[in-house]
């Protein structure tokens, strides 16, 4: 007893050390700009642990999703690490390790095979195939998913009947994934557990799949408000079909030669021929698992894994607009390994298998080491998607976003990535409000105003181009017009920005109610729309009300406090509300953050003056 203990604790510090290995340089990673600003940093998350994140957390189906262990683990790493990205990366990394050495404890305590299961955990923990999943930050949710599945197992397989009904729970709060896991209960019934099929297994199961449909339907009704779910207009059924057999095959096929790896994998404009082919591998593969189920049950048992924890995402029901994605193979990858390994087992002499598996893992490990570099951030994650899939839009637009936020000198840089991901799909709305966004910042108003005229003559509701017109036709002095479009932006996608924009443009209109209302609104949407802040500061200060307008001004200065429009109209209240003092150092603050403010620097020297001050 005291030889297994030991020998378990030497395979959990190998996988450990393989794990940290290779995801040790995740310390200094940055946030990527793709799902991760919704994710990881925002509305509720960048706040951290409070009354109202919890609520939302346990209560929210934003982004199309119920997550509320995901999201709490996000709020509690905002309130442990402050937002930075490093601890982030690497407390997923602790979390697949954690998974990794689950996928072996719960198969070494099913099958009593040790060396097998520390092998499949190995494969776990170091395939570049689940890079995906641990360096990018908002795939959390698949961590802590893997991590309460094989905890279920392991307690299910351990005769722990509570316990894997609490972690199945765990799980299913962390992401829809594990609706598939009673269909793996059963399988496991087959092989290694072998109790076989009688009433008293199907009733001991009954609470998981209770479970499981009432998580499914929670997920495709949120799915479907959040628009994530296409209809079959989109992405008609056949075609959904064919790429779902090709999936099958393709995703086996990364597994054994992990290479051309990316974070998007754009959807076939045509399914190609051998979608049949697939589709007739994947009906023989699964008809020779039924007939063998006697002499080879960890085959049965391996590739109906794979099949049923891949058929949520095998885009039947298409979420998304990918064709595939590596993070779906997280958890179904296990099943595909169970074969790999026992049926090599079974035909390789000990010492042969043990060398080609030492080889198979130094391979991956370094394999794995060079993809979790790609994320990095935004920029080398997307370039390396371009190198690998060529026409991708999504990889473009996003490698523009980045640039565009990144400084005002590198929008050029930006505006060729989003002409490129126009050239990729010239029918897309999104691709051409991109651009016209980033040539708008480059003060081109002509080159703007034609590709938001091309984006609304492809979509006349088209919420961000209404708003980016608005802001050309503001700029331009043009109010009235502006109002128009913001109405517009608002009406179609009534998001905090658009609300903002216009009161903004009510509020220079000197109309002030409704200006008060629509920053009302903005600030309900997001707390920290500085914007909105500002505005209903201004409107407190026209409506000559100050002592309302001190608070707002505040609150601008807390979201950024280099504000310096807000620290001299600050000055302004607090001097209408008789605070001298402070009105003078806030205005001192202002000019010295911006000195070209000049209303600013002659609104302080008068104040000096009349306190006899020579500052």
């Amino acid at each position: 007893m005291v030889a297994v203990k030991w020998a378990n604790a030497f395979i959990c510090l190998g996988i450990a050390a393989a794990t940290l290995l290779i995801y040790a340089q995740t310390a200094d990673f940055a946030f990527v700009n793709y799902d991760d600003p919704t994710y990881v940093t925002g509305r509720y998350v960048r706040h951290g642990l409070n009354a109202e994140s919890v609520r939302w957390a346990l209560t929210s189906t934003d982004d199309a999703n119920w997550l509320p262990v995901t999201r709490l683990s996000h709020i509690a790493d905002v309130s442990l690490f402050g937002g930075r990205s490093g601890p982030v990366h690497l407390e997923n990394a602790v979390l697949h390790t954690f998974a990794s050495l689950m996928v072996f404890l719960f198969l070494f305590r099913a099958t009593g095979a040790r060396w097998l299961s520390a092998f499949a955990g190995m494969l776990f923990a170091v395939h570049p195939l689940h890079v995906e999943s641990v360096a990018w930050a908002s795939e959390r949710k698949d961590v802590l998913c893997a991590l309460f599945w094989f905890l279920t197992l392991w307690a299910w397989a351990g005769r722990r009947y509570w316990g894997a009904l609490v972690f199945f729970c765990l799980g299913l709060m962390s992401k829809p994934m594990m609706v598939s896991l009673p269909v793996i209960l059963f399988l496991l019934d087959g092989w290694p557990l072998r109790p076989g099929f009688s009433r008293r297994t199907v009733i001991e199961k009954i609470p998981f799949i209770a479970l499981s449909l009432a998580a499914c339907v929670v997920t495709f009704i949120a799915q479907r408000a959040g628009g994530a779910v296409r209809s079959l207009e989109k992405i008609g059924l056949l075609s959904r079909v064919e790429n779902s057999f090709e999936s099958w095959l393709i995703y086996p096929w990364k597994t054994v030669w992990p290479s051309g790896l990316a974070v998007y994998y754009p959807f076939p404009e045509a399914i190609s021929a051998w979608a049949l082919l697939c589709g007739a591998a994947i009906l023989g593969i699964s008809i020779a698992a039924v007939v063998y189920r006697q002499r080879a049950g960890w085959f049965t048992t391996g590739w109906f894994w794979y099949l049923a924890s891949t058929l949520p995402v095998i885009g039947l029901v298409q979420v998304g607009d990918q064709a595939w994605a590596n993070r779906y193979m997280y958890i179904p990858m296990v099943g595909l390994t169970i074969p790999l390994i026992w049926g090599c087992a079974q035909l390789m002499q000990r010492r042969t298998a043990a060398v080609w598996g030492v080889a198979v893992l130094g391979a991956l490990t370094v394999a794995a080491w060079r993809e979790a570099g790609y994320w990095r951030n935004s920029e080398t994650l997307f370039k390396r998607d371009i190198a690998v899939t060529g026409g991708n839009y999504v990889a473009w637009e996003s490698l523009g976003d980045f640039y565009a936020a990144s400084s005002p000198g590198r929008l050029p840089e930006a505006i060729r990535a989003f002409e490129a991901g126009v050239g990729f799909r010239p029918k897309s709305a999104a691709a051409h409000t991109s651009l016209a966004g980033a040539l708008h910042m480059t003060g081109d108003m002509a080159g703007a105003q034609r590709e938001l005229g091309t984006a609304l003559r492809l979509d006349p509701e088209y919420a961000p181009a209404h708003e980016i017109r608005g802001n050309i036709l503001f700029h331009d002095g043009k109010t009235a017009e502006a109002i128009a479009e913001y109405r517009a932006a608002v009406r179609e996608a009534p998001s905090a920005g658009a609300h903002s924009n216009l009161g903004a443009a009510l509020l220079a209109a000197g109309k002030l109610p409704e200006a008060m209302t629509e920053n009302e609104e903005a600030i309900r949407l997001d707390p920290d729309m500085l914007n909105a802040h500002y505005n209903l500061g201004s409107i407190y200060l026209r409506m000559a009300e100050p002592e309302e307008a001190v608070p707002e001004f505040r609150a601008a200065l807390k979201i950024d406090p280099n504000h310096a429009r807000s620290y001299y109209m600050l000055g302004q209240a607090l001097l209408a509300t008789g605070h001298m003092v402070e009105a003078i150092s806030q205005m001192e603050m202002a000019v010295e953050l911006d000195p070209r403010q000049a209303d600013a620097r002659a609104a302080l020297a008068g104040l000096l003056a009349n306190t006899g001050s020579r500052k």
